[in-house]
């Protein structure tokens, strides 16, 4: 268990306000929040069997996630209203940094919110052209409704970086409704 919780920061509820804040219903309940403040699991626990269960849970849930790539070749399906993240990658050490940091799980939460799409970068390729791609890794977020790029990133970029790029393409798209 004290490995556990090592990957938690463990705050006790004592007053109503604070209850109130996190919308704490009941006596022993455990909470899991992330960095930003979302839930992330939510249990009550009786024995320290129960607590170990939740906190095995939450780190699950909480965890890195692999990045679902779909192949669509330029044709998303109808109605398909997720931007498209395309990825112009090659097989350089920064790529593989910038793919697994997409990874990280304070990222890896928004991947429902998106499609992503992995290419290969050919500087002379029509689909390169299209982007104003000049360099791998270059991540390029496309309205599926307009086909038009909404956002693009470049270079080596950490997790933090990352998570901001795909903030900043919801909030495009958040500001055109």
């Amino acid at each position: 268990m004290k490995k556990l919780l090592v990957e938690f920061y463990p705050v006790r509820v004592t007053d109503r306000k604070a209850a109130a804040g996190v919308k704490a219903r009941q006596l022993n309940e455990t909470i899991f929040l992330d960095g930003d403040g979302d839930e992330i699991h939510r249990a009550v626990f009786g024995d320290a069997l129960s607590l170990v269960r939740a906190l095995e849970e939450a780190l699950r849930r909480y965890g890195p996630r692999e990045v679902s790539w779909i192949t669509s070749g330029g044709k998303l399906p109808d109605g398909e209203k997720r931007p498209v993240v395309l990825a112009f990658v090659d097989d350089r050490k920064d790529t593989a940094d910038t793919l697994k940091a997409l990874e990280d799980r304070t990222v890896s939460k928004m991947h429902a919110r998106f499609l992503f799409e992995r290419t290969a970068f050919r500087r002379d390729s029509e689909e390169a052209r299209k982007w104003g791609v000049s360099q791998a890794p270059t991540l390029v977020a496309v309205d599926p409704a307009k086909g038009e790029a909404l956002e693009k990133i470049s270079g080596r970029k950490g997790a933090r970086d990352l998570k901001a790029f795909l903030a900043r393409v919801l909030a495009r798209l958040e500001g055109r409704k």
